[in-house]
């Protein structure tokens, strides 16, 4: 099921990049997102050895009341909820804002796959071999796909343009969307930005980390995303019940813990 999820979620992103449709908002920022609210969805499906902690209840989740933040740690990414940011709607029931900022590893590979798609602007519709040097996680793990460059069709908000996009499913386990291929995009000629533009924010996303606002409803057990980060209204949030024995669990329980200073319903 995972497979044609994460298929799914790259088709739906690349749509997104090519029709802009939320005015105002960066396309490459709503369509990375969108990715990471799914795959967040994806931590209820996921079961919590998966993360493959050493002691899921000592060890996955780091607390740093000094500094007020809580870590959820795995193989692939670092997921930090800032205390500091805590807005309560009613007891147990809160907002805090996630950020999830990949390992130096992983941060260096799709450092080099944005290059490596920023590269292949310069060439013709078609599929390319991934070159040697891209592959910086070591052999790869899963299929190794060719580089796809090709032509959207007409964006709605720009109807007389038509955009170009280097494109590849990313051959490692490590950056997996839930149990699908991950993926990676790259738009070189966007109407809403300059290329210059484009890269330094794809850049600044990998480097940066995506950060959310996130709401926990610990007497409950729902979990909520929001697909705008400047929302302010806590109903717009997409909530979710809680799955018992998953990451999103882990996550769940460690955040209402330190948040509550209770043990949550789930």
């Amino acid at each position: 099921m995972g497979g044609w999820i994460s298929q799914w979620v790259a088709a739906f992103a690349q749509r997104l990049r090519e029709v802009g449709w939320i005015e105002g908002i960066s396309s490459t920022n709503l369509a990375l997102a969108i990715i990471r609210t799914v795959s967040i969805a994806l931590l209820n499906l996921l079961p919590a050895t998966s993360a493959d902690p050493q002691d899921m209840q000592n060890s996955f989740v780091e607390f740093d009341l000094q500094n007020s933040f809580v870590e959820f740690k795995d193989e692939r990414e670092t997921t930090t909820y800032d205390l500091r940011t805590v807005q309560v709607i009613q007891p147990g029931k809160f907002v805090i804002v996630e950020t999830v900022l990949d390992n130096p590893d992983v941060m260096r590979f799709e450092l080099k796959v944005l290059d490596t798609l920023r590269s292949h602007c310069a060439r013709q519709e078609g599929s390319y071999p991934a070159p040697a040097e891209v592959f910086t996680l070591g052999p790869p793990d899963m299929t190794v796909k060719k580089i796809e460059v090709s032509l959207s069709r007409v964006s709605i908000l720009h109807p007389n343009y038509r955009y170009k996009i280097a494109s590849w499913w990313l051959p490692y386990f490590k950056t997996m969307i839930g149990t699908g291929a991950g993926y990676a995009s790259y738009r070189c000629n966007p109407p809403d930005a300059t290329e210059k533009e484009e890269y330094v924010e794809h850049r600044s996303v990998i480097l940066n980390g995506i950060k959310n606002k996130v709401l926990f409803d610990c007497n409950r057990g729902l979990r909520g995303e929001f697909l705008n980060g400047d929302e302010n209204d806590y109903r717009k949030a997409r909530v979710h019940p809680v799955k018992s024995g998953t990451v999103g669990a882990e996550y769940y329980k460690g955040v209402c813990r330190t948040v509550t200073r209770k043990e949550p319903y789930l």
